[in-house]
């Protein structure tokens, strides 16, 4: 039997409010292709009585949170991506009964989001969600030893695709500029931690004051980094001594002169405008609005964005011997599980690239045994119809007239005596 698949993410289609049916599946997957409640056996059901999915979700989630150790942010896009699924049953009718959370409801659901114009990337997140939440639900049983959930629905259809384009990170000029531009200490130290450690920006989020570490005059940020499953790991981000200090100066003017006191050591280390702990999309649209007063236009500034900009200035750094920092150290910097993770974070500058294309051109002159011995000049292209470049003949004979001067100079040193060997 064919896969169904969401017909608006085909080739690039637009969403279509119209019903599609799909041949030999004798079923609608449009919005309006709904059966009445209760008609016929639900595909990811058990065919039992019904049982409130919204109370079954819950309990999945906190599975997952007390039992796999997920995230807090983590919980809560799942938590939101049922929430939306919730929604959109209730707005058609269905009840909140796990017999509805079949592949066709999903797959409506997916395509009413769609059709709201919505990223497929987003789409793709909110069937990430549901299908975590699936799997759970096909692990937890209920008194008589049953699962709640005899199949994941999210895989009962095609996803969309997501074109993974590269992330943008800040140029030389624009990183200067958004550091200049003039904030109130709240706000320019996540915009100085971010930079000058690449951190997450729900790790700035959840940390407390009491994260700082100074030992032997090196001050660290001792917080829980992201991690999957069962791993909860603890990570010592180093922080430069700049940043530290005017880090230690805002944590004086909220009268914190000691991280360590015990009366705020669960206190947020940076705080919002209304003295609360910052929530990731707040401290994500600070930063954009940095960079909106730091007129960068080529794209929206993120926290995350930020992240990339510090891996980018981690490559160009060097010690104080003159090495550079390896792949490994960097990857540790941004707290990285696996290291192969940098490859995402690695780019190139537009200079560096127009340094690499000259040195290509250097290298093709050697290559093809021109004698200049990768000097500027390199082999001209020749010129169509076979008609010869002057200038490239010129170069030609330069190039041999060398070779002779060196030629004869090591034929005299021979001749005077000298032992030449062949």
């Amino acid at each position: 039997m064919a896969t169904p698949t969401l017909p608006q993410f085909v080739n690039g289609g637009k969403p279509s409010p119209k019903p599609v049916r799909l041949s030999g599946l004798g079923r609608g997957i449009g919005l309006a292709a709904f059966k009445p409640a209760g008609a016929g056996r639900p595909e990811g059901g058990r065919g039992r009585g019904a049982s409130k999915l919204s109370r079954l979700v819950t309990e999945a989630v906190r599975h997952l949170g007390t039992v796999r150790n997920y995230s807090p942010v983590t919980l809560d896009n799942y938590q939101t991506s049922f929430d939306q699924f919730h929604q959109f049953l209730y707005s058609h009718g269905r009840p909140d009964d796990v017999q509805q959370f079949t592949g066709d409801n999903v797959q409506r659901f997916a395509e009413s989001l769609a059709a709201k114009k919505q990223k497929a990337s987003t789409v793709v997140i909110r069937l990430n969600g549901l299908s975590t939440i699936a799997n759970t639900l096909m692990k937890l049983k209920d008194a008589r030893g049953r699962a709640y959930l005899t199949e994941n629905p999210t895989r009962t259809f095609e996803w969309p695709t997501v074109d993974r384009t590269e992330t943008q990170f800040l140029l030389p000029d624009e990183l200067k500029a958004f550091l200049a531009v003039a904030r109130p200490l709240r706000e320019s130290i996540p915009r100085d931690l971010l930079v000058d450690t690449g951190l997450r920006v729900s790790e700035l989020c959840r940390a407390n004051v009491s994260d700082i570490i100074t030992v032997d005059g090196h001050t660290s940020l001792a917080l829980t980094v992201k991690g999957r499953g069962r791993r909860v790991r603890k990570r010592h981000v180093p922080v430069s001594a700049d940043v530290a200090s005017v880090l230690f100066e805002y944590l004086t003017e909220r009268g914190i002169p000691n991280p360590q006191d015990a009366r705020h050591r669960e206190a947020p280390l940076v705080l919002s405008s209304e003295g609360c702990r910052w929530k990731r999309t707040g401290l994500s649209a600070l930063m954009w609005r940095i960079g909106r007063d730091a007129d960068i236009d080529r794209f929206r500034v993120s926290a995350h964005k930020l992240r990339h900009t510090a891996n980018v200035v981690a490559r160009l750094a060097r010690r104080d011997d003159g090495t550079t920092l390896d792949r490994w150290t960097r990857s540790r910097l941004l707290t990285h599980e696996n290291p192969q993770s940098i490859d995402r974070y690695e780019h190139l500058l537009p200079d560096e690239l127009s340094e690499a294309r000259e040195a290509q051109r250097r290298a093709l002159s050697r290559y093809l045994g021109d004698g200049t011995h990768g000097t500027a000049v390199g082999r001209r292209p020749a010129r169509a119809g076979g008609e010869l470049d002057p200038s490239a003949v010129w170069d030609r004979l330069d190039a041999l007239g060398k070779q002779v001067a060196a030629l004869v100079a090591t034929l005299g040193s021979g001749a005077n005596g000298a032992v030449v060997e062949h």
